[in-house]
């Protein structure tokens, strides 16, 4: 599966105007600088935790559905499509058919299934894929993902994981504690929100 990011988040997790004030900054002169520090932050635990904060929208390619069939372990159905977590919606799912025809399908052809940390696209209950064309971009999925618009959307224990990260990066006081207990707190902070277990 290939994973495209078509646009970007289009405002950060957490507020300029937060990171400032948790900075104790006033003014506007260090604005690019400490924006520049949350998208990097922000970036770097995005790929960490495996989830999307802000409304980004993503492309996944796929050379087909995968197989509607029960996994010999626990019961559990191996036909899941995973999607970059959260999902807010599904734009559209298309896919090649054996004839070489691309079909959309409609949204009552599949559900979601969102978990804590995991969203997965499903054929609707009682049915299964359709086959397809064997080609590499046989099926394609394009989601908005991210807990939404707005910062306060984002699960506090991550702005807050964001801001403590912001302070220890940006302000060189802040260094020769970088292996104190609290540091070891913050990377704590994050284990509920993890994608990757």
């Amino acid at each position: 599966m290939k994973k495209i990011l078509l646009s970007g988040p289009t405002a950060l997790a957490v507020s300029l105007a937060a990171a400032k004030a948790n900075l104790r900054v006033d003014g506007d002169y260090l604005d690019e600088v400490i924006t520049a520090w949350l998208e990097g932050i922000i970036s770097v635990l995005e790929h960490e935790i495996g989830q999307c904060l802000m409304r980004q929208t993503w492309r996944l390619v796929l050379p087909a559905f995968p197989l509607s069939s029960l996994s010999n372990s626990a019961d559990v159905c191996t036909c899941a499509i995973v999607l970059p977590h959260p999902v807010l919606k599904v734009n559209s799912l298309t896919y090649v058919d054996v004839a070489g025809d691309e079909q959309t399908m409609p949204d009552v052809a599949y559900e979601l299934s969102a978990g804590e940390i995991e969203t997965a696209l499903l054929p609707a209950s009682g049915t299964s894929w359709p086959t397809t064309a064997v080609r590499p971009d046989a099926v394609i999925v394009e989601v908005e993902c991210g807990y939404g618009d707005e910062p306060g959307k984002v699960p506090a224990c991550i702005r807050l994981y964001i801001l403590a990260k912001l302070v220890e990066q940006f302000d060189p006081t802040s260094k020769p504690d970088k292996n104190s207990v609290q540091s070891a707190y913050l990377e704590r902070m994050l284990d509920r929100c993890r994608t990757y277990r």
